[in-house]
């Protein structure tokens, strides 16, 4: 895959950024997973961790090591070896069982009237797309799902909750993801699961890893 990106940029000692502005937004998440996992492979003893969102990687590096100007070049170079040597990234699809709302809960009541669909229309939406992980963050483990449908697309609430619990499934604008441990939170819980999504005991700490696939399925 050919590496698009708009520039990269200082972000402070210690830290550059690889930006995309132009594209649509599925292939731009593409892009950064593939230039991501390239990226972590390797082996670059200047590297601290690298970390993606949604149109950005973020590089924080070890000054001492490496000079911005030395590791924006490197970047540049893994770019466009990314290009001619990455190989498909080794992801999963998972499945996780939900256990959806009932109509009268207040987040899916809200969800239902804001949408104007059923609470079964709602449920069978939800569970009909094959999602993105685009990256993990927020929390250790919360998955940024992409792939929301447009009938689901609701504000993020206007006061956030204090405590949302952990396995909560919730949709926020034009996403939906997974509150991995008990947290305050703006979004929608629509569900629950008691899939584990951090791990803090063993590696890989976070289950989900970006490039992922997930279906949710009602229980």
């Amino acid at each position: 895959m050919q590496i698009e990106y708009t520039d990269i940029f200082f972000m402070g000692k210690g830290a550059l950024l690889i930006r995309w502005t132009e594209g649509q937004p599925l292939h731009v998440i593409r892009q950064v997973h593939t230039l991501f996992h390239f990226l972590k492979s390797q082996d670059n003893p200047a590297i601290l961790d690298i970390v993606p969102a949604y149109d950005s990687i973020g590089v924080f590096f070890r000054p001492e090591i490496m000079r911005f100007q030395e590791l924006a070049a490197w970047v540049q170079e893994q770019a466009g070896r990314c290009f001619i040597q990455a190989t498909p990234i080794n992801t999963t699809l998972w499945e996780i069982p939900v256990q959806y709302a009932s109509a009268a809960e207040y987040d899916m009541k809200e969800v239902i009237n804001i949408t104007g669909l059923s609470h079964s229309e709602l449920i069978e939406a939800h569970c009909l797309p094959t999602y993105l992980v685009a990256f993990i963050g927020f929390l250790p483990g919360f998955p940024y799902l992409f792939g929301l449908p447009d009938q689901l697309v609701v504000p993020r609430k206007p006061i956030h909750d204090r405590m949302i619990k952990g396995g909560s499934v919730a949709i926020g604008g034009n996403q939906t993801g997974i509150y991995p441990s008990d947290s305050p939170g703006g979004w929608f819980v629509i569900g629950r699961t008691e899939f584990s999504l951090f791990q803090p005991e063993k590696e890989p700490y976070c289950v989900l890893i970006p490039g992922d696939e997930v279906r949710f399925v009602p229980c």
